[in-house]
């Protein structure tokens, strides 16, 4: 609810500036897909997918500046085999850990424009993103069976390129990929201490190109 409550008060505060944009803007849905895992010396890491949903609104407040905000969902996935070595140095598959995010996240951005052609746009984006939702994991094996929620607070930001291309009247794609961020979790358990990881990652990666289907008006 506060986050629904902060977008509204946003939107309202832009509307103001809308005929300065000559009522021009756009309303789109992106979504992202991105998948892999991490190794470590022998062992390998979890396996993370992670799916994002955010419809925006941007608003044209000149030639070069778009002012933009998403409200949508974020959800995180992960897989992990459990092994131990046994006396004779073989390695052993025990169990599985599995982990589950779920997000209502709200994230304001820049993005600053150069048209090439009537059909073709690039820009550059700077974006801030605060999510609020829960976290569930599990651990399976032959032995232990649990189950743990907890509730979770994210901050991230990142920047990068992106490409507009205009398929017809008042419709166009677009696609971003965001080539440097920045991420901070705050997890939060019943009885427990609040335990907070961040990490800064500049990824090449293709899966990690958000597409968007734009109406322009």
């Amino acid at each position: 609810m506060r986050s629904t409550s902060s977008l509204a008060l946003l939107l309202l505060l832009l509307l103001p500036l809308v005929d300065l944009a000559q009522d021009k803007g756009f309303i789109s849905g992106t979504l992202s897909y991105d998948r892999g895992t991490s190794s470590s010396g022998d062992h390998d890491g979890p396996i993370t997918t992670t799916v994002n949903l955010v419809p925006v609104v941007g608003f044209n407040l000149g030639e070069h500046i778009v002012l933009c905000a998403g409200l949508g969902w974020k959800g995180t996935s992960s897989e992990e085999t459990l092994s131990y070595t046994d006396v004779n140095g073989a390695i052993v598959e025990n169990g599985e850990r599995t982990g589950h995010t779920s997000l209502v996240v709200i994230e304001p951005f820049v993005r600053y424009v150069k048209k090439v052609s009537d059909q073709f746009t690039f820009y550059g984006f700077a974006r801030v993103g605060y999510g609020v939702g829960s976290n569930t994991t599990e651990i399976r094996t032959p032995t232990v069976n649990s189950k743990e929620t907890a509730d979770v607070t994210q901050v991230d930001a990142g920047v990068g390129p992106g490409v507009v291309y205009v398929i017809a009247p008042r419709w166009a794609l677009n696609a971003d990929w965001g080539v440097l961020g920045w991420t901070s979790t705050t997890t939060k358990q019943e009885d427990q201490d609040d335990y907070t990881t961040s990490s800064l990652k500049a990824t090449l990666n293709p899966g990690a190109i958000t597409f968007g289907l734009n109406w322009l008006f």
